[in-house]
């Protein structure tokens, strides 16, 4: 079980959101994980991304919220991060399983205590290059670039793009997946969150 938070239990998006935040290094199983919130992937937006030695997306789904989007946000996570999961409050577990795929994770919430109750299944196989390489950025593309293949792009500004992707399309997919997970954390937005057992409060990125 994920340790309890001292949050007051309502149950909208924002509280589960801190409860999540608040247990990110138990949903990784690492002292210490990066947070990005509402990250942009394609036409949606995980509600939180954690990133250490991989990257996982947490879709949250309260007791407000209606599913007929879940189908099309899970197609697009999945071909972007290691694992996927699902939140829901524990009444709406057996709901949510029978609508996603088995290898995306649910997180079960109860009051103010979240817990795994279904793991994720990580598979490379399921990447897709061009949705990974859609959710970084252009200078991120360009280091890929300078890093993997030893030189940037001499092509106009209008043939970047392409030209990058080709090069990054290259890449296994677990590469592929490393280099998106490398410029996640160079990124200043992200949070730096350290487990209680080193720290009792969240540190951010030194700017």
């Amino acid at each position: 079980m994920i340790p309890t938070t001292t949050l007051r239990p309502r149950r909208d998006e924002q509280f589960i959101k801190a409860v999540l935040r608040s247990s990110a290094c138990d949903i990784v199983a690492s002292q210490e994980v990066t947070i990005f919130e509402e990250l942009r992937v394609a036409r949606h937006r995980p509600d939180l991304v954690l990133v250490n030695g991989s990257t996982c997306a947490l879709e949250v789904k309260s007791q407000y919220d209606n599913s007929w989007r879940l189908g099309r946000q899970l197609d697009e996570y999945l071909r972007v991060f290691d694992t996927v999961y699902l939140v829901c409050e524990s009444g709406q577990i057996e709901r949510f399983a029978r609508l996603i795929p088995q290898h995306v994770g649910i997180i079960s919430l109860t009051g103010d205590t979240c817990s795994i109750a279904r793991e994720g299944k990580p598979d490379h196989e399921r990447l897709d290059h061009r949705a990974i390489f859609v959710a970084m950025r252009r200078s991120e593309h360009l280091r890929v670039a300078k890093e993997r293949f030893g030189h940037e792009p001499k092509v106009p500004n209008t043939l970047i793009f392409e030209h990058c992707f080709e090069l990054f399309s290259q890449l296994g997919r677990a590469e592929a997946s490393d280099e998106l997970r490398k410029s996640l954390l160079s990124r200043p937005e992200g949070r730096l969150y350290i487990s209680a057992v080193d720290s009792p409060g969240l540190r951010g990125r030194p700017e």
